[in-house]
């Protein structure tokens, strides 16, 4: 490709839709390496969208020398906020941690709040943990800083949990509220739910599980790991109603403060709205109704650092005024963990737990899991491990994988479950483990982009399944996680096991994946 091309091509990419540009982005990534002059060119360009542009080639191949040296030397002299953010990731992208020094000096001068978060988070993905101390001190404050401080791991779990954003927790008040989910994951969450007691109706719609009429609700909703949110629901009318969407905001925030008094003047909001036909049309309303709420109830419009998340959605034939309190207690309230590229996420996570005991949960809940063992041998930053050692406390697991960096990342994360937990490098074809010896595989198998392998899926996944099947006991669980549906299933049809489906498929980062179980017999 001629440099003239090179340059057109990422100027078309500023200009159209996302998946246009994803697909330009992903086509100049490989041709980037020889191009490095022009990006170094683009990314000094005037137009602040040539250089995101740019950025986001040069994030794709972060991994290179040359590339690291332009993201480096621009991020010092870039002018534009959010470039800068995005520059800050796509250094942490690259995993150098000898970067950390040339971020830090950044950190010390950058003045603006958001940048100082997204470079403290790419500090912490490097795996920097000397932090100065008028960083550490912001562990218990509030806003971006305190927030990235505390998820890049400056701010132990004791000093998270006694920040005052903790200490002015509010407790959920009583009544319905609907609760978000991966989709696909419903029936999983279904069995935490039946596990705390709570009682709940069928899916509302793909993504959402309703818990009606609750009372005394901050404890159970407060501990279930497996839902992204809760949200009270303030609010339900039909689809086709003649009110406009000013009117029925005003009588769901009354209904709010009625169950939530505390919600004084100064209370921080973000607004969200169902999609519409175009972006500028969706930006207007959302601008018109916040400016109106703001004026009837002294509630300040803050989307970037809210306490109150307030949303209309959709749930099959009517709608819903539905919100949420940021300061409620939550599940993962005080843990701070760093990932690795491709991480599943932990409500995922703790989903697939629970679904591979599904069939002796009972039991296994009640003595704590003790006695059993889980292998994750592709662990990342350990988060299925973690998500395992936190619902069975007795429990104890096994992580192995092939890059040295996620293990270091897995012993940094589950640091305090060390003595239930073993960790080492090792390849998932061939498990470091005697035969019949653990009584759970759980496992987010690589595919994809972000993490690949030397060896086709194809070929990976059936050494891997062989492997499996001898590690575990007799009448013990494997669960897969994986977008290479018909990898993993030809990979099970190997090994003799034929008319295996899938227990559910979900949308994760605009992928497909599919989780499948198989039990050895």
């Amino acid at each position: 490709m001629k440099s003239e091309v090179f340059k057109e091509l990422l100027g078309e990419s500023t200009k159209v839709d996302l998946k246009r540009r994803k697909e330009i982005e992903k086509r100049l990534a490989k041709e980037a390496p020889q191009h490095l002059d022009s990006l170094a060119e683009l990314i000094a360009n005037e137009e602040v969208a040539v250089r995101r542009g740019a950025v986001e080639i040069l994030r794709r191949i972060a991994a290179k020398e040359d590339a690291l040296k332009l993201l480096v030397s621009r991020l010092s002299v870039e002018p534009d906020v959010k470039t800068r953010r995005r520059i800050a990731a796509a250094i942490a992208d690259s995993e150098n941690s000898e970067l950390t020094g040339a971020l830090l000096n950044q950190l010390e001068r950058e003045e603006h709040r958001f940048v100082q978060a997204s470079l403290i988070l790419a500090l912490g993905k490097l795996g920097f943990r000397n932090w100065p101390q008028h960083w550490l001190d912001f562990a218990d404050k509030e806003g971006p800083v305190a927030e990235a401080m505390r998820k890049a791991g400056g701010g132990n779990a004791a000093t998270a949990i006694a920040s005052p954003q903790n200490k002015r927790s509010r407790k959920r008040p009583s009544g319905t509220f609907v609760l978000q989910v991966y989709p696909g994951l419903e029936r999983l969450v279904e069995i935490e739910l039946y596990l705390a007691q709570i009682p709940f109706t069928p899916t509302v719609t793909r993504g959402w599980l309703m818990a009606p009429h609750l009372d005394n609700t901050s404890v159970a909703l407060g501990t279930l790991r497996t839902i992204i949110a809760d949200f009270h629901l303030a609010l339900n009318f039909p689809s086709d109603s003649h009110k406009n969407t000013q009117t029925i905001l005003a009588e769901a925030i009354g209904n709010i403060l009625r169950t939530a008094p505390y919600l004084e003047e100064g209370c921080t909001f973000r607004l969200s709205l169902p999609a519409m036909d175009t972006r500028d049309e969706y930006r207007k309303l959302v601008v018109r109704l916040s400016r109106h709420i703001g004026q009837t109830t002294g509630w300040v419009n803050n989307p970037s650092d809210y306490d109150v998340d307030l949303r209309v959605v959709q749930f099959n034939s009517k709608n819903s005024v539905i919100w949420r309190d940021r300061r409620w207690l939550a599940a993962r309230q005080g843990e701070s963990r760093v990932t690795a590229p491709a991480s599943i996420h932990p409500s995922g996570a703790a989903a697939l737990c629970l679904a591979a005991t599904e069939s002796e949960l009972t039991s296994i809940v009640s003595s704590g899991g003790a006695g059993k063992v889980l292998l994750d041998p592709c662990c990342g930053a350990g988060t299925i491990l973690y998500e395992w050692l936190h619902i069975f406390p007795d429990a104890t697991a096994i992580g192995y994988d092939i890059s040295e960096r996620a293990i270091q990342l897995s012993q940094q994360n589950l640091k305090i479950f060390e003595t239930r937990c073993r960790l080492r490098v090792a390849d998932m074809r061939d498990v470091p483990l005697k035969n019949s010896s653990v009584d759970f595989i759980v496992c987010n198998l690589p595919f994809g982009i972000r993490v690949k392998h030397e060896v086709s899926n194809r070929m990976l996944y059936g050494k891997f399944m062989g492997e499996a099947l001898r590690v575990l006991r007799l009448g013990g669980t494997l669960l897969t996680y994986t977008a290479d549906r018909q990898a993993l299933e030809s990979a099970i049809r190997s090994v003799g096991l034929n008319n295996v489906r899938p227990l559910t498929k979900i949308n994760a980062g605009g992928l497909e994946v599919t989780i499948h179980r198989v039990q050895k017999s």
